[in-house]
Order: C-alpha cells, then structure tokens, then sequence
C-alpha cells in the first residue's frame, strides 16, 4: 500500500469542506416560510399594509404557531427578523417582492389583486436578514 502525502489530504479536505463552512453564515436577505400558522392576536394586528415584525422568540409565540413557530424558532433573532402579513382578499391575491440590489438590500413587496369575487383569507410570513429594510404594499 502506498503513503498518501498528508499535505494532500488536507488541502482536499480544505477544499471540500471550507465552502461549506462559509456557506453557513450566509443569510439570504430574504426567505418565504412555506405555511403560515397564525393566532387569532396576529390576525387581529398584522395588516398587509403593516405587517408585524418579529424580534423575539417570545413575540414569535404570541403570533405565530404549529409549523410556523418551530421554523421561526430555529432562526437567530440577532441575524434575522420575521415579517407576517394578513389581509382578507380576492382567492386569486398574491403577495410578491423585488429584492433591489444595494448594500444592504431592499425588499419591495407587491399586491396583485385578483379578479375573482371570492373573498378568502390570506397569511404570508418571511424571514428577513436584520440589515435589510423593506416597504410593504400602498
């Protein structure tokens, strides 16, 4: 059996494994939460016009639940902060965004309207990177 030079090693070790460590501290400056669990105080407060802001694990469990609040819960509220939105609406509204590239970002978020005449209840939750700034819907 041959030697392997353990200088070799560690560089292929370096380079398979480094990127991913660096990978880990990039926080995306903003992600969509797939479900959005709300309790009846969120769906009082948060408004698509003014949605609520979350800085706290404890704010996360007076509005958030289910699903949800365990995703929110794993986030580091000292790197992140979490936006829920809630409106009544046509079935066929969307909530959208722009991420506009600066330094930090800015997230514009859009309403499309929908022409059904349904009326239904929506609920968005995002997670924001702390130095992001925002404008939700006019």
């Amino acid at each position: 059996m041959k030697k392997i030079n353990k200088s070799i090693v560690v560089s292929l070790l370096t380079l398979f494994f480094l990127p991913t460590a660096y990978a880990q501290d990039v926080i995306l400056p903003i992600m969509p939460v797939e479900k959005a669990n709300l309790t009846d105080a969120a769906t009082q407060l948060a408004k698509l016009t003014a949605p609520i802001k979350i800085t706290d694990v404890k704010t996360a469990e007076k509005y958030l639940e289910g699903e949800t609040l365990k995703a929110v819960k794993a986030v580091d509220f000292k790197k992140v902060k979490v936006l829920v939105f809630y409106w009544a609406g046509s079935g066929g509204d969307t909530l959208s965004y722009d991420i506009l590239e600066s330094h930090p970002e800015q997230i514009n978020f859009k309403m499309q309207r929908g022409r059904t005449k349904d009326l239904r209840r929506h609920s968005k939750v995002f997670i924001l990177r702390e130095n992001v700034t925002y404008s939700a819907p006019k």
